[in-house]
């Protein structure tokens, strides 16, 4: 198992992400500074990743007012307001790990 980790600085923004997550088994836990993170357990399929992706990248875009803090594989991300509509070729995505650089 994979844990994605949605980093929030208030309990409003906090309660939008669980409300744009309900369809994942989202925990939200407080952190010791008084914010908010949701940790989200992933399958090690692409889908599961690209599904909870999305559902954020929906919700970031719609709520348009920044961006949102990612932690996952002990790698940190942040996703901004999508300028188009969402990919949707990505589910499309082969569950396999991509071939190694040999260059």
């Amino acid at each position: 198992m994979r844990t994605l980790t949605i980093g929030t600085t208030s309990l409003a923004s906090a309660q939008g992400f669980l409300e744009a997550l309900e369809g994942f088994q989202a925990e939200l836990v407080t952190t010791h500074d008084g914010n908010y993170q949701f940790q989200i357990s992933l399958d090690e399929t692409n889908r599961s990743a690209i599904e909870v992706l999305q559902a954020l990248e929906q919700h970031v875009t719609e709520r348009a007012s920044g961006t949102a803090r990612l932690e996952l594989d002990g790698r940190r991300y942040l996703m901004d307001v999508a300028d188009a509509e969402p990919c949707s070729y990505l589910l499309d995505v082969p569950d396999r790990e991509p071939a190694p650089d040999t260059a």
